[in-house]
């Protein structure tokens, strides 16, 4: 699937300040990439993915899906949807039958789907998440861990078999090992040919995860890119007050003093290898 946004502007009506939230934006999403989209609170980020699936549309400018325009008289809202599925920060927000099975079937049952369609598709989606029927099938939703319902709500989404899944600040409130799980799940969705974007604060899950920044300020992309280039681009970081992963800072140093030559090291594997030898 390719999404394409032709000089897209957007702002809300009816408010105090009516201001573009988003300012003349021009890009291409591409199968190949895990693109993360990043910037400071209030830089348009949930705005721009709201633009994906109908949700918003611009105010001026176009978005094309696959060459067609979203939007326009003919294309389905509801069959774009079920392309590409979005998971909101808030995974409560997504959980409201009484069981996990329920949950993850309700997609696929609003599309019209069998009994043993359905089934099979609810098995497969939350193994993909780590979580068999077997064990939470018949459990409520609302008495899962943080982790465990953003889990489902990934499997809900999952189970609708989009191209692309759209992710807001999947690791909110989350443990570091929730992070490596959530990490892992998009990793193998990814391998199986599902397109995936991002929006996170989580800079260090971003630059393991993502090979592909776009960045926002104030509505406007100032960067899109190689995560490997970005970081050196310390002036446009505090601009758009994003806080450099922790990890980029250490490598920076290292390299400094020249304790490594390497600059291209994005987790604490590859960099504990480089220190070994």
């Amino acid at each position: 699937m390719r999404i394409r946004f032709e000089d897209v502007s957007f702002k809300y009506t009816n408010t105090p300040n009516e201001r573009n939230v988003l300012d003349s934006l021009t890009f291409e999403l591409n199968p190949e990439n895990i693109v993360g989209i990043i910037g400071a609170s209030g830089s348009g980020k949930t705005t721009l993915i709201q633009h994906f699936t109908g949700l918003l549309e611009p105010s001026s400018g176009r978005v094309l899906i696959d060459d067609e325009e979203s939007g326009r008289v003919g294309i389905d809202p509801a069959s774009m949807r079920n392309r590409i599925g979005i998971v909101f920060q808030f995974p409560e927000n997504q959980l409201f039958e009484e069981t996990v099975f329920d949950d993850v079937a309700f997609g696929p049952r609003n599309m019209g789907l069998g009994e043993s369609e359905i089934q099979q598709r609810v098995e497969e989606s939350l193994d993909l998440v780590g979580l068999s029927v077997k064990e939470f099938g018949t459990r409520s939703p609302f008495h899962l861990s943080e982790g465990e319902k953003r889990r489902v709500a990934i499997a809900g989404v999952i189970a609708m078999n989009p191209d692309m899944l759209v992710l807001d600040e999947p690791t909110a409130c989350l443990d570091p090992r929730g992070v490596k799980i959530i990490e892992d799940i998009l990793k193998g969705l990814h391998r199986l040919g599902k397109q995936i974007v991002i929006v996170s604060h989580h800079m260090d899950f971003i630059i393991r995860l993502c090979n592909r920044l776009i960045v926002l300020q104030n509505g406007k992309i100032v960067y899109d890119g190689g995560k490997g280039d970005i970081f050196e681009k310390t002036d446009l970081m505090m601009r758009a007050n994003i806080l450099i992963p922790r990890l980029m800072q250490v490598v920076k140093r290292l390299n400094d003093f020249e304790v490594i030559k390497k600059s291209d090291v994005y987790s604490a594997n590859e960099l504990k290898t480089l220190l070994i030898d």
